[in-house]
């Protein structure tokens, strides 16, 4: 859709801005690179990380401007995820991860992390706030690797920064996302992040 929208401003002859939030792209065709430099105005990307990556697809580094995400600031109240969701008490340490469960956004790869972590602390939870297409599969991922005690499918919930208030840790384990507002809402209340590099 980004490129049709480059195609249409060039077709009026009008200035266009590209927004560049993410690093799904992997491969950008010379003819597609230079098309874009030629008539994309201004390139605007969430993080250094998104410059970077998207200057070495072929897009002119001077033409990236890097303008990072915010949050509006608010007054959360944290939610009390052990008593929302009857966590056990010997559970002593709830790690959550909010968004959809949808392809990029690792959750399969915190999945089998978290069954690493398990291993060496049997006294950690995992909250999976969000629903999307890949649940079942990641439902049936926490089956075979038997750590279904440990690991809680919340589905959608509308009160994701009170939840992310609630709990001990916020993993954001997205293989795409450059900076995700998760991160944001979570450094705002207080709630220790763990995130990929990208």
């Amino acid at each position: 859709r980004d490129l049709y929208g480059v195609i249409a401003a060039a077709q009026m002859n009008i200035p266009c801005v590209s927004y560049l939030r993410s690093a799904r792209v992997t491969c950008l065709p010379a003819t597609v690179g230079r098309f874009l430099n030629t008539h994309v105005t201004q390139f605007v990307a969430n993080s250094l990380f998104a410059k970077t990556h998207w200057a070495q697809l072929g897009i002119e580094a001077a033409k990236i401007e890097v303008l990072y995400n915010g949050v509006a600031e608010a007054t959360v109240l944290a939610r009390d995820v052990r008593k929302e969701w009857n966590i056990a008490p010997t559970i002593t340490s709830v790690v959550g991860c909010v968004g959809n469960l949808a392809q990029g956004k690792g959750q399969e790869f915190l999945i089998r992390a978290f069954k690493k972590v398990l291993d060496q602390r049997p006294i950690v939870g995992l909250v999976m706030v969000g629903d999307g297409p890949l649940r079942p599969g990641l439902e049936a991922l926490v089956e075979k690797l038997k750590i279904q005690s440990a690991v809680l499918f919340t589905g959608y919930d509308a009160r994701a920064k009170e939840i992310i208030a609630g709990l001990d840790m916020l993993v954001l384990p997205s293989q795409t996302e450059t900076f995700g507002r998760t991160l944001l809402e979570a450094m705002s209340v207080g709630t220790p992040i763990v995130a990929t590099r990208i």
